[in-house]
């Protein structure tokens, strides 16, 4: 009897040492669970994807991110077109995500825009590959390249005044993404006939490969000689189309209505250009002309420093990596939103008052917008000829700014224009 009580309790010893050494293996052996940050994911399926359209479409989504870094962190979770996604700002964020490169964080945008855009645009690839596409783009975007087009984009700029993609990727007919795929098709059709005519054109030497970024494209090689294929290259114009446009035009709508609300920026400016025009011969600017245009541009940086076209950029995580002590598991994404003020001055040489990562809305990194000199050229030379022939006053003044996701006037900016010699 001893025996079998004896027996039964070295058994039930055992079997007890067995599922603690197993209950330690697991603990110590399985994946520790990540430290994510804190925050919602919302509803399922659509996250918060509500709310930040109405703050959006409000033009309050500043504010919709400012109360989530107060209840949780400057880092925190939420889901958008149902990604996961994690929000970071401020400083160390951005340079966080701006110096990772694409071993850790992936330029990914958002379903409706790869569609649009195209899976090989140069939103999407990476690598060598972003590398070759980028060198063609920013070729014909660098100042020693845009000197060449101030007098053509002076002139049509003049000749227009005087004449006077982030939705729901739901396929209908009656959807505005349906309607955007389609303009897709017809945009890439276009495209299609002009590069046929471009290709004809440099295989009978009348074009060279410096002569667009059309002709740029069609001659640059990959890594291992090969050329690149046409539905890359039709997918990068059409990518050029979406990124100058969009952008191009809430800055321009920015500015118009920031200087009918504000006489002194707007008295600086036309001094600047009175003297600009002044200096020119018979009225026709060039590129020394648009590089005197400095406080034109100042007011424009402070104008993207306080409600940038776009309020944010997305990356997704190629693994799991650590920010801030939280966890931003694989496949998640990234955002990063921007500051709130208006002080053109602080744009000043030496006396510039932000500290590196703060002031970032071409982004940064191996993914800064090649763009930025082409903006700072066609809002120059825009401003330069309205302020010197035109007046103009807003029809609604307290019009709120929205975001859909690019900011622009609620109302589309409805302004009574007079020439001058009216006033």
């Amino acid at each position: 009897m001893d025996s079998a009580i004896s027996s039964n309790t070295q058994t039930a010893i055992l079997v007890v040492a067995v599922a603690v050494l197993f209950g330690w293996l697991y603990l110590k052996l399985k994946p520790s669970k990540p430290n994510l940050p804190p925050g919602s994911f919302g509803l399922p399926i659509i996250g918060e994807l509500i709310g930040w359209v109405r703050a959006l479409e409000s033009g309050t989504a500043y504010k919709w991110i400012e109360e989530r870094v107060a209840r949780h962190c400057p880092i925190f979770k939420t889901s958008f077109m149902g990604n996961r996604t994690v929000v970071v700002t401020g400083t160390v964020a951005n340079k966080f995500v701006f110096t990772s490169g694409d071993e850790m964080l992936r330029s990914h945008q958002p379903v409706p825009i790869v569609y649009i855009a195209g899976e090989q645009s140069i939103f999407e690839v990476h690598g060598a590959r972003h590398k070759l596409v980028r060198r063609a783009i920013a070729g014909f975007l660098r100042p020693e390249s845009l000197q060449r087009s101030v007098p053509l984009m002076s002139s049509l700029i003049k000749r227009y005044l005087t004449k006077g993609a982030w939705v729901l990727p739901i396929y209908l007919p009656f959807t505005p993404y349906y309607r955007a795929l389609a303009a897709r098709r017809r945009i890439y059709d276009r495209f299609s006939a002009i590069v046929d005519e471009r290709w004809r054109r440099l295989e009978y030497g009348s074009l060279s490969p410096n002569d667009d970024v059309i002709t740029a494209m069609l001659s640059m090689k990959d890594e291992e000689g090969r050329m690149v294929p046409r539905p890359e290259i039709l997918d990068n114009l059409i990518t050029l189309v979406m990124a100058s446009h969009d952008t191009g035009v809430s800055l321009n709508a920015s500015f118009i209505r920031h200087l009918a609300m504000d006489e002194v920026t707007l008295k600086h400016i036309c001094d600047e250009h009175t003297k600009i025009l002044s200096e020119t011969k018979d009225g026709n600017l060039i590129w020394s002309d648009v590089q005197k245009m400095k406080y034109t541009w100042r007011v424009a940086q402070e104008l993207l420093r306080i409600d940038s076209p776009s309020i944010g950029n997305f990356r997704t995580a190629v693994r799991d990596i650590s920010f801030n002590g939280y966890t931003i598991p694989k496949g998640w994404q990234t955002a990063f939103p921007e500051p709130e003020k208006f002080n053109p001055t602080r744009f000043e040489g030496a006396s510039k008052s932000f500290q590196p990562y703060t002031f970032v809305p071409f982004g940064g990194g191996p993914r800064v917008c090649s763009g930025s000199d082409y903006a700072c050229v066609s809002l120059s030379l825009i401003v330069h000829h309205l302020v010197m022939n035109y007046r103009w006053s807003m029809l609604v003044p307290d019009e709120l700014v929205v975001r859909n996701p690019f900011a622009y006037p609620a109302m589309d900016l409805p302004i009574k224009v007079y020439k001058k010699e009216e006033a």
